[in-house]
């Protein structure tokens, strides 16, 4: 093989994945302005509700909120400039577009598609969309024994999210993105702060009950549901941990160091996982088990 004379190898194959690089990059921008061409419209829910979009499920904390249109679900195609669930987050009293996601109905045997920017980022939802209202749901896969009661389930959706409006410091294409705590209770997503900080953001903007929700159900089992004095137990510990959290908003809105605000939000996060365990010890099996999950 013949090289051409003061070009190394090593120079050729750098060049190469370079284009390489180039390309992708190149694809992803295209993607997502294609993405915001064809959502810009959304950026007020009351268009998309206009267009058949419904609420599926809870507000996610790194997620947000799931609009889906069923029409284009089962459409079945992938294009940037048509994505079937809008993503959005309630700051204040106003639902604010953060990203859009393309769904992809997968029959036995099939696999997540790898096509486009995005491949290698579809996550499997368990069972149908619907399903979706479940918030665990989002984090298992039916091809958990449990997941089809023993059965294979006839029809499973795959999905892509693209944060095409809201940032992702992760990248564009991965499924939670940690900015969006921060921007629920208006402040700058600090990219110092740690993870723990800005789960006991999302904590402090938690109006709708959602982590009391993953809590009941996440540490109840059939055999043993939660008794009234540990659902209340469940209910005081998150009450004083999101007055807590809550406490340290004002300062991160008007400027306060992320380092310093980051330590105690991710304290305070810490602290919540000690004290349910200290409140519910026959329950901190379940409670270790649950909280990577969140």
């Amino acid at each position: 093989m013949r090289y051409t004379q003061g070009v190394s190898v090593l120079a050729i194959l750098s060049c190469a994945q370079s284009l390489v690089a180039q390309t992708t990059s190149d694809g992803v921008s295209r993607f997502l302005d294609e993405a915001r061409d064809g959502t810009r419209r959304y950026q007020l829910q009351a268009n998309a509700i206009a267009d058949g979009f419904r609420r599926v499920g809870v507000e996610f904390p790194e997620m947000g909120e799931h609009w889906v249109s069923a029409r284009r679900v089962l459409e079945d195609t992938l294009v940037p400039a048509r994505p079937s669930v809008l993503i959005y987050v309630n700051v204040g009293a106003e639902a604010r577009l953060a990203g859009v996601g393309y769904t992809a109905l997968l029959h036995p045997g099939e696999e997540p598609p790898d096509i486009g920017p995005g491949r290698g980022f579809w996550h499997e939802h368990n069972g149908t969309v619907a399903d979706e209202s479940f918030p665990l749901a989002h984090h298992l896969s039916d091809t958990a024994p449990s997941a089809g009661h023993g059965r294979e389930l006839p029809l499973r959706l795959s999905v892509l999210h693209a944060w095409a409006w809201v940032p992702n410091a992760d990248g564009p294409f991965v499924t939670e993105n940690w900015s969006l705590p921060a921007l629920r209770v208006g402040a700058n997503a600090p990219v110092a702060m740690p993870r723990d900080a800005m789960r006991a953001l999302a904590l402090a903007s938690d109006t709708t009950g959602y982590y009391a929700l993953m809590i009941r159900t996440g540490i109840a089992d059939a055999a043993r549901p939660l008794v009234e004095a540990e659902d209340r137990a469940v209910m005081d510990v998150l009450a004083d941990h999101r007055a807590r959290a809550a406490s340290e908003v004002t300062p991160l809105r008007g400027g306060a160091a992320p380092e310093v605000a980051g330590e105690r939000l991710a304290s305070i996060w810490y602290s919540l996982w000690l004290t349910l365990e200290r409140s519910l010890p026959s329950r901190a099996s379940h409670l270790r088990s649950l909280r990577p999950r969140l």
